[in-house]
């Protein structure tokens, strides 16, 4: 459901991004609704509502992190004075890092539980965030109208097919590994303490 969700609408949720006038809010709105589909899972839901559940959360939760490349990008990187993307985005990967011991020890002392209500505040504070961005650190600059042919222009450039292959590898590693790795634990008997611990480490 994540896949097609991801290939179907985050290509249209990109120009409308664009085209935005308020893009902190629309990033914070994605990010609240993520918080509310991923906290159905909390519950014992039918099958058929997690497909809906989990079809929601993708189609709010796959875009944020390209957003924000792109706020940093057009905020930061492009102001002489500062150290560009990569030493901008470093707190992106710092942030991921402090995130896993912080929920694995969460985990560990609790219960897995507690996973849905913590993301359910980080998308709080996000949107917090993201609402304190100023109007000014992000200007649309894209009519929707210009989409198909800037979208014929990127394919031609061999360096973004490069770019698209890469993804696409990465992204098939990736996925096996974050969605295969918690089934793994549970199939080899590791209790939902002992995987906190994991986390943790």
């Amino acid at each position: 459901v994540m896949s097609v969700i991801a290939i179907l609408f985050t290509p249209m949720l990109g120009p409308r991004f664009d085209s935005s006038r308020r893009q902190p809010a629309f990033l914070a709105l994605l990010a609240v609704m993520a918080g509310i589909f991923y906290s159905a899972f909390a519950f014992h839901l039918p099958f058929w509502m997690l497909g809906l559940a989990m079809a929601g959360l993708s189609f709010c939760w796959t875009p944020i992190n390209p957003l924000m490349n792109y706020m940093s990008l057009h905020s930061r990187a492009a102001d002489a004075a500062s150290r560009g993307f990569g030493g901008y985005r470093r707190w992106g990967s710092f942030g991921f890092a402090v995130a896993g011991a912080v929920s694995g020890w969460l985990s560990w002392a609790t219960g897995l539980w507690v996973i849905f209500p913590a993301y359910a505040l980080c998308a709080l504070g996000t949107a917090l965030i993201a609402k304190g961005i100023p109007g000014d650190a992000v200007r649309p600059h894209a009519d929707k109208g210009e989409l198909l042919p800037a979208m014929r222009h990127l394919v031609r450039l061999p360096v973004f097919r490069s770019l698209a292959l890469l993804s696409f590898a990465y992204s098939i590693g990736n996925s096996i590994c974050w969605g295969f790795r918690a089934i793994y634990l549970d199939s080899i008997g590791i209790p939902e303490r002992h995987i906190g611990q994991l986390w943790f480490l």
